[in-house]
């Protein structure tokens, strides 16, 4: 049986909500019981203060004035 496919689109703020929603991803697709296939597309989203970066809320960032 084909499994249909479904697309989920996520902002995110950093580095490891991204690489969760690829765990995610990977997890709910390798699973057999699963009825879909699911692509979750996430982007990082830009910082306002500074739109030429992305959001980095790291520890090493942790004493920035905007957080």
């Amino acid at each position: 049986m084909r499994k249909e496919n479904r697309t989920y689109f996520f902002s995110v703020e950093g580095d490891t909500e991204k690489w969760y929603l690829d765990w995610l991803q990977t997890t709910i697709n390798s699973t057999p019981e699963a009825r879909f296939t699911v692509k979750l597309d996430s982007k990082i989203q830009k910082d306002p203060l500074n739109p030429g970066q992305r959001n980095d809320y790291s520890w090493k960032n942790r004493n920035h004035s905007y957080l």
